[in-house]
């Protein structure tokens, strides 16, 4: 598959273009809070959009004042 052209890559006016492209690839993909399709969503974000990282925490991690909850797929 051929890399799509990013805003940071390409001309303004084709920016709505790669907008398009980009949620057709994201919008099938079924995101929770957790799981399998917010980590396929959060890995093309990161092919499109450079610098972006990605960090794992366990289940049941204190996380602010919230508790990271058990991964469940739907």
């Amino acid at each position: 598959m051929s890399k799509q052209p990013t805003p940071f890559r390409t001309a303004a006016a084709d920016v709505g273009a790669w907008c398009h492209a980009l949620d057709h690839r994201l919008w099938p993909l079924c995101r929770s809070l957790t799981g399998p399709g917010t980590r396929e969503t959060l890995r093309l974000l990161a092919e499109e959009l450079p610098g972006l990282t990605m960090q794992a925490v366990p289940s049941d991690s204190a996380a602010f004042d919230w508790t990271v909850p058990e991964e469940w797929t739907i």
